[in-house]
């Protein structure tokens, strides 16, 4: 606190250390909702994923609301997470000890487990059967903790970038740096596609899966049970578009999702109308993760470092910094860094925190 009160303030700026820490901490830290941080293990009976590999980077829900999550670090895991009922556990399901990167994950109508991971040579994809029902917080047992398969080897210099299941939610549909491919994970066959400029991949639920070209173009993508992938143009994000950063929405509500581009511009796309509109920007860069209310509202964090968390309202079109996040129940933690996110059944979101001994978060947006 020496450092502190030694700074000098500009003509007229209150003095930091005539503050009091209500003023500072009301204008920092989560002024709407609350959050609860949820430890990456089983309480009180098995250690957390190591802190060098639970940088959360990627969160899909499964049945019954249980939230799966991949992790990077030094070794990449998988696990299963649920804050339901007598739950509020989360369950490590390991890696394969070489992976060091996750950056997909998504469950498939057969509840099958799908990740998309990366070795320092190539890109993997991961099965699994996926968890329908979490047991018990204190019946341990009941818990399949069996690891991963290794089902696809890309070649060496290919990496995963992003993947989630097609529009028949059977296959999974995915990106690397070189090809759009989709996968059976049934036969663990994957078939090739040029790559098209696409830089995104996202489903965003209701049979809707889209794609974004680093040109802003919008494609609906569509599959069918042949494995072919037909891309139909929506529109196009405007001229000023940026295409480092990006992010776009986890889902979608009433036909709209978004779109935030390197500059923290976000743009609502229409998937009915197919029209776009930049609806506000986020005051903070870049933007890391959105989700959507089940009421409609635009949750996400900005920022580098000590991100924000946002929300935008389109009922009213206002937009508000909520501030750092910090977990008053469960755990008592601050959090900093978060790169995904996805929206719960009643609408609590998960964000994942991508930090070193990162948690995985609930928030319970104001009513």
């Amino acid at each position: 606190m020496g450092l502190i009160y030694t700074m000098k303030n500009k003509p007229g700026q209150k003095n930091i250390k005539d503050m009091l820490w209500g003023e500072m901490t009301a204008s920092s830290f989560c002024r709407e909702g609350h959050f609860m941080a949820l430890q990456l293990n089983f309480p009180g009976m098995t250690t957390p994923i190591p802190m060098n590999e639970s940088y959360i980077t990627a969160l899909t829900r499964g049945k019954n609301d249980i939230i799966f999550g991949g992790t990077s670090g030094t070794t990449a895991h998988i696990f299963a997470a649920s804050i339901r009922s007598t739950s509020g556990i989360a369950v490590d399901f390991g890696g394969d000890s070489v992976s060091t990167e996750c950056r997909g994950l998504t469950c498939t109508s057969g509840d099958i487990l799908v990740a998309g991971v990366n070795t320092p040579n190539n890109g993997r994809l991961w099965t699994r059967n996926a968890m329908t029902a979490m047991p018990d917080c204190i019946q341990e047992w009941g818990f399949d903790v069996s690891q991963p398969k290794i089902a696809y080897n890309f070649p060496k210099g290919e990496k995963v970038l992003c993947l989630t299941t097609d529009t028949t939610t059977v296959f999974v549909i995915g990106l690397t740096n070189k090809h759009v491919f989709m996968f059976n994970p049934k036969s663990n066959t994957v078939r090739l596609y040029n790559k098209q400029n696409i830089i995104r991949l996202t489903n965003l639920g209701g049979g809707n899966v889209v794609a974004l070209t680093s040109k802003g173009v919008v494609y609906k993508v569509e599959t069918d049970k042949t494995m072919e992938i037909k891309f139909v143009a929506l529109t196009k994000l405007d001229k000023c578009f940026t295409n480092k950063n990006v992010c776009i929405s986890s889902n979608s509500i009433g036909g709209t999702f978004y779109i935030a581009d390197g500059k923290g511009s976000i743009y609502g796309i229409n998937l009915k109308k197919r029209n776009v509109k930049k609806v506000t920007s986020a005051h903070l860069r870049p933007v890391k993760c959105m989700t959507i209310t089940n009421d409609g509202r635009l949750y996400g964090f900005c920022g580098d470092g000590m991100t924000n968390l946002f929300v935008y309202t389109p009922r009213t079109g206002e937009y508000k910094n909520l501030g750092v996040a910090v977990s008053v129940l469960n755990l008592r933690r601050y959090g900093y860094e978060f790169s995904c996110a996805v929206t719960g059944h009643d609408g609590e979101l998960m964000f994942g925190e991508n930090d070193r001994g990162g948690c995985l978060w609930a928030y319970f947006p104001k009513i």
